[in-house]
């Protein structure tokens, strides 16, 4: 599992240099720039949603917590 991980890693700091030449742009288009910004926000509801399923939790479990706060 490990090996995976550090994989996954690897393969995201590649992606990374390869987006990062677009964003360090002055002038880089401003639909490539929203578009990256939209993965971004879909990279970080998958892991929230990894994090909540490794831990056991649900969306209904933290919408009952939310509810009975209230």
């Amino acid at each position: 599992m490990e090996k995976d991980i550090n994989h996954r890693i690897q393969v995201s700091w590649v992606k990374w240099r390869n987006i990062s030449v677009v964003i360090c742009v002055r002038k880089a288009p401003l639909k490539s720039l929203k578009e990256i910004k939209f993965q971004e926000e879909k990279s970080n509801v998958l892991e929230i949603r990894m994090l909540q399923w490794m831990s056991g939790h649900t969306r209904k479990d933290i919408i009952m917590k939310w509810n009975n706060t209230c």
